[in-house]
């Protein structure tokens, strides 16, 4: 754009045409700066809208509403009834309170919010679009660079939605989409399906069909959380029984594994004598000495993700590696306004030290997988201190360009790892900041009485019914101020690495040393 404004209008286009620049581009780039300038308007004024609408929506919902809409929630999503929601839930379960629930007298939140206002003419169109939005299935029928083309399921209707996010045809989308001038963007959390699960949704929806007719907008609007969390129940049930195969060919494989044990044995003591392998794992928040109390042993999701053992006694990072990195700067980042180019920089300086702290000069692509990754950005980075809300969402979304252009360039498929991690913290991770902060104001025992307490890392989980702490065997409540509370934060989890003291079935911490956001990592078998 930049170039093409300096052109005159009697030169050369320069598309290459051969004719003047106003009988060419002119008119495209113009009417192309006038829709930007009309999308750019549009977002800022729904924007608004949606911080007044929650606000409003705070004001208006009691605590035992919002506790009460939570467990039908988690009754759709088929989730434990007695256990904070998940946080990879915690928007999706906002966004249904605002749009889909009828929580409000039996009405949604945003129709009831709707009637409170009288708009100015230029707003009055974006506040209706706001209250078109609902729940609904998608398919994706075309990706194209930045572009997709999503067919509503049930009807013939098509988008075009603007998104980077990886999809490919054939994929199920479940999620919320807002009119931006001439075209779509999805508007708040989504969750998408492989392309295996085509048959099932399909003849779920065939079977709807016969009960309640066709499947429009008012079909999805009363049903979109319910037919997500059975397609969920589905993807799940299927999950495990392809575990239950893999563990029938595991059981029928295992004479002739016995025969391999002299091989393992070896393999295991070379281990022990300093041959590197790239399997071992060790937490560093973490040690037998600061596990909860009454846990007798750890398992699988009742921990942070585990640190990669540094597999080699000489740090520093590969000189191909290096190559790769100069070569994303060169061509990616070195166009960049200098602000930008000192966060990108600054980004893949904090990668290169990951690199080098915990692989060395022995580190190949190979070595970041989804445990790894997860352990780089929701344990190291916090750990740095050099973050915050700001920084996290930049860092995240540098690291998200290199490791798609590394795909790009066929030079690694990081990028298929990185995904799920991007989806599971690119929200969690700015919070996990903004909690840590505001724990250490609120949550932490000044009192000189309260005993030292047991250092160890345990799961927080804050609720509409108060604060409690994952002590391995139990849950305790724990003495927290929730007055100040934000509200986003309301059924939400992190883990917090300190010293708990515990005194009369109630938990009180009386020291943070970190606080970071919680997940759970896909299960794994150890070996």
């Amino acid at each position: 754009m930049g170039c093409v404004e300096m052109v005159g209008r009697n030169d050369p286009c320069p598309c290459g045409s051969g004719k003047k620049y106003k009988k060419c581009c002119e008119r495209v780039v113009a009417f192309r700066s006038a829709e930007q300038v009309r999308e750019e308007r549009e977002l800022r004024v729904k924007t608004r809208l949606l911080k007044e609408l929650d606000h409003w929506f705070e004001q208006r919902l009691t605590r035992e509403d919002k506790w009460k809409w939570a467990q039908k929630f988690k009754q759709h999503l088929n989730l434990p009834p007695d256990q904070p929601v998940p946080s990879n839930h915690v928007y999706s379960l906002r966004f249904w309170l605002l749009f889909d629930a009828p929580c409000i007298d039996g009405r949604r939140a945003v129709d009831a919010w709707r009637e409170t206002l009288h708009p100015k003419p230029e707003v009055k169109r974006v506040l209706e679009e706001l209250c078109e939005i609902c729940l609904a299935g998608y398919e994706v029928v075309e990706k194209r660079d930045s572009e997709v083309r999503l067919q509503a399921l049930g009807e013939d209707r098509r988008y075009r939605v603007w998104m980077t996010e990886p999809l490919r045809e054939g994929m199920f989308l479940f999620a919320r989409l807002s009119r931006l001038g001439s075209r779509y963007e999805l508007f708040g959390p989504y969750t998408s399906f492989g392309d295996e699960m085509r048959g099932e949704m399909m003849m779920y929806l065939k079977n709807q069909a016969r009960k309640e007719g066709e499947i429009k907008r008012e079909y999805w609007q009363h049903n979109g959380l319910q037919v997500l969390g059975w397609l969920m129940q589905r993807a799940r049930d299927m999950e495990k029984v392809d575990k239950v195969m893999a563990q029938k060919m595991m059981d029928e494989a295992a004479p002739a594994l016995e025969e391999t044990a002299p091989a393992v044995e070896e393999s295991a003591s070379a281990v022990e004598k300093g041959v590197p392998d790239v399997h071992r794992t060790v937490s560093p928040v973490e040690s037998p000495s600061s596990r909860p109390v009454g846990e007798t042993e750890t398992v699988e999701g009742d921990r942070p993700p585990a640190a990669p053992l540094l597999i080699s006694g000489e740090p520093g990072v590969p000189e191909i590696v290096d190559q790769q990195l100069d070569q994303f700067t060169t061509r990616f980042v070195s166009d960049l306004q200098q602000r930008t180019q000192l966060l990108y920089q600054n980004s893949l300086k904090l990668f290169r030290q990951y690199v080098s702290e915990h692989f060395g000069k022995s580190f190949n692509w190979t070595m970041l997988t989804e445990e790894v990754l997860s352990h780089f950005f929701a344990i190291w980075y916090m750990d740095q201190g050099q973050g915050n809300p700001v920084k996290a969402k930049i860092f995240m979304n540098t690291m998200k360009k290199f490791f798609f252009w590394l795909q790009e360039e066929a030079i690694t498929d990081i990028y298929t790892s990185f995904v799920p991690v991007y989806q599971r913290l690119t929200h969690q991770l700015p919070v996990a900041f903004e909690a840590r902060r505001w724990l250490e104001e609120n949550g932490v025992s000044r009192s000189e009485n309260k005993p030292s307490g047991l250092a160890g890392t345990y799961q927080l989980a804050i609720s509409a019914a108060g604060a409690t702490l994952n002590l391995g065997d139990k849950w305790l409540p724990v003495q927290i101020n929730l007055r100040a509370l934000p509200p986003a934060w309301m059924e939400n989890r992190f883990w917090v690495r300190g010293a708990v003291a515990v005194q009369d079935q109630e938990s009180t911490l009386t020291r943070i040393e970190g606080v970071y956001p919680f997940f759970e990592l896909p299960q794994a078998k150890s070996v």
